[in-house]
């Protein structure tokens, strides 16, 4: 989860199980991070986690008891997982108290309006300043306190904006992009066949042009689609066809007029880890595992890809088309560089208060709140 989409979706949410000081938290060269800092982020973010679980049919309330155990793709946990998270954007926020006061920085007026307004609308939303007030007592917050974390917050982000940014002390390098990039992203070309569904020519949907209805193909169809997939691959992989000729033939991932999507990519597109959100973790496993030059198919609930994965153009090199299907590559980049430079940094954790928050157990805030 990138930081700009956890500050933003965190505006809303509050705390649970804290005190409004508290203990400290974590510590470094006099700056703190406070128990009732820590506790909002712990709510926080198991409320965001099982926002995002429940949208993806993963999580329901009947359900949670067990959810913090499952596993993932890396062996974690989600309990693990949100645990990490949660320690790395507080020591994040602890560190950056410093650097923001030893950069003599000083926060923009939009992000103090930022902070402001959230706190008015919050108020408007509670009926008041004694409204909010009131609900935020059942977390053992107040409106001051909120509005101090939201102020800390902005400091971290005008922070790792100014340090790692463009110019900035830190800034990163054109090394650094190149090593991320080809550390991080493969070239795939795809073509695309429906071995499941299919789009309904008959009635094409409603909602504008994007939406197209899908309806299953029949069993035989299933087989004679497989089958060709199959002797797609069959020709890839003994030199018979190029990938060009039979993409062009085969393709059915088409416009109304025709054209491919992928059009502007006749060498490929890059895609990453990062990728996940749009394309679903098989398929990136399947590209991480495949050889440059080699094929393979991946069936979803609509359709097959066969891909092809070809070698990275140098990053100098690509379009600016290509580099726009990077989605979001230069946030990616400064904060694989932010993460890295944070971790490095040594702070005191006070264990015996952290334990006081476990996932299992505290109360979890809805984002919607």
């Amino acid at each position: 989860m990138c930081l700009a989409l956890v500050l933003a979706m965190a505006l809303l949410c509050f705390a649970s199980c804290g005190i409004i000081k508290g203990d400290t938290v974590m510590e470094y060269e006099g700056y703190k991070i406070t128990e009732a800092m820590y506790s909002y982020w712990a709510s926080s973010f198991k409320g965001l986690l099982l926002s995002d679980l429940m949208s993806s049919g993963q999580y329901s309330s009947a359900s949670e008891s067990a959810i913090w155990s499952t596993p993932l793709e890396d062996g974690s946990t989600y309990g693990s997982f949100w645990k990490e998270y949660l320690d790395s954007y507080a020591k994040q926020v602890l560190v950056c108290q410093k650097l923001f006061d030893d950069y003599g920085l000083r926060l923009s007026e939009a992000a103090k309006t930022r902070v402001e307004s959230s706190i008015e609308q919050l108020e408007i939303g509670f009926g008041g300043v004694a409204g909010l007030n009131e609900y935020l007592a059942k977390y053992n917050l107040n409106i001051k306190t909120l509005k101090n974390i939201y102020y800390a917050e902005e400091k971290m982000q005008t922070v790792v904006d100014y340090v790692f940014g463009t110019d900035g002390p830190m800034a990163v390098s054109y090394t650094e992009q190149t090593d991320y990039y080809k550390e991080k992203y493969y070239c795939v070309n795809w073509i695309y066949i429906y071995t499941e569904m299919k789009p309904d020519a008959e009635n094409e949907g409603t909602g504008g042009d994007d939406i197209v209805n899908m309806v299953p193909l029949s069993e035989s169809e299933k087989a004679e689609k497989m089958q060709l997939v199959e002797d797609i691959l069959a020709k890839l992989r003994s030199g018979e066809e190029s990938f060009a000729y039979m993409k062009s033939k085969y393709c059915e991932d088409k416009n109304a007029d025709g054209s491919s999507p992928y059009d502007y990519y006749p060498n490929g597109f890059n895609l990453s880890a990062n990728s996940v959100s749009d394309y679903g973790v098989g398929i990136i496993k399947t590209i991480q595992g495949m050889e440059i030059g080699s094929f393979a198919a991946y069936t979803d609930e609509y359709a097959t890809r066969i891909i092809v994965r070809n070698p990275l153009k140098e990053l100098n090199s690509l379009t600016a088309q290509e580099k726009s299907f990077m989605v979001d590559f230069d946030s990616y980049v400064l904060s694989a560089k932010s993460d890295k430079y944070f971790d490095s940094i040594e702070i005191t954790v006070y264990a015996d208060v952290m334990e006081r928050y476990d996932v299992t157990k505290i109360n979890a805030i809805s984002s919607a709140v």
